[in-house]
């Protein structure tokens, strides 16, 4: 996707603007135009997301060297709207990307153990480490970048309709990095319940599953007391339900309440990304919930 998002944003916006912005950028007012430009930005939902995404694409370029700060900043703040706007025209079909998983679904022939619900961290577990699935009679359902609300609006499509046993949601941290705009902790816990209130009525076994650490994202805030918090409500839920709690947080936190870098994915400039397991982690992760399930029978 970003492969196209740099493709756009090349010939879309920075060869036919770059010649004449290059004579204009230290003009008086740009200041002025670029503050309120960024203003506006900060309330587009998923802006911030793919600013730090941006800012790596506009840098792999000679645009670095050619062109002042403020030249840097103008083209950076045009190619957050394209990609913010970029998913939503690739997805197409829903905002929930109903289609992702349809043809895998319809393929299945005989119902799996268990059903693992989630974002990234669970699309890449099932999907490039999926050795642990396969043997088990698992499945993942997991897609990159989703909130709660998309998760608890494909839960029926992508699990219920399979019949497992089980269904193991992990969810919440997109909900805190605000990848489709602010939302209270409240309401993420609120669609992780409603998705236990669907699986208990159709006979499906819920198993909560803790946030992992993680103490930056993109933006300056530091996440870690709303993922301490999210887990504690998700916890307590658990026990009152006599549902299984699936704790990943404490096995994978460091001393600043962050994922632990050799647990960490490594991104390009060879720092942890803070959010994602490597492999190593999703070993851990592996055992954490094979003991907890032998713990539960």
């Amino acid at each position: 996707m970003f492969d196209l998002c740099r493709f756009c944003f090349y010939w879309g916006v920075w060869f036919p603007i770059s010649v004449p912005w290059r004579f204009c950028a230290e003009k008086p007012g740009m200041g002025k135009f670029l503050a309120g430009l960024e203003g506006i930005l900060c309330r587009i939902p998923r802006c911030g997301y793919y600013a730090k995404k941006a800012e790596g694409i506009l840098f792999d370029y000679s645009i670095s060297r050619a062109y002042s700060n403020t030249m840097k900043k103008f083209f950076l703040y045009i190619s957050v709207i394209l990609m913010s706007l970029a998913p939503f025209a690739l997805q197409g079909q829903s905002w929930a990307n109903y289609g992702r998983y349809a043809k895998a679904n319809s393929e299945i022939k005989k119902s799996p153990e268990i059903v693992f619900m989630g974002d990234s961290i669970t699309d890449v577990w099932g999907n490039r480490f999926g050795a642990f699935f396969q043997k088990n009679n698992y499945v993942g359902r997991g897609i990159s970048g989703q909130v709660t609300s998309q998760m608890l609006l494909r839960f029926r499509d992508d699990v219920v309709k399979l019949s497992p046993k089980k269904v193991a949601i992990l969810g919440g941290i997109n909900d805190i990095a605000g990848n489709q705009g602010p939302i209270a902790l409240e309401k993420t816990f609120e669609n992780i319940v409603a998705m236990c209130d669907i699986a208990r009525a159709n006979g499906i076994e819920p198993i909560i599953c803790s946030a992992l650490p993680a103490n930056r994202f993109w933006k300056p805030e530091n996440p870690s007391s709303k993922v301490k918090k999210l887990n504690e409500m998700l916890k307590k839920f658990a026990e009152d339900n006599n549902f299984l709690y699936v704790d990943y947080y404490t096995p994978l936190v460091d001393e600043n309440e962050g994922l632990k870098a050799e647990y960490a994915r490594v991104n390009k400039d060879g720092k942890p990304d803070g959010v994602h397991p490597n492999e190593m982690g999703y070993k851990v992760m592996e055992k954490v919930f094979e003991d907890a399930i032998k713990s539960s029978k």
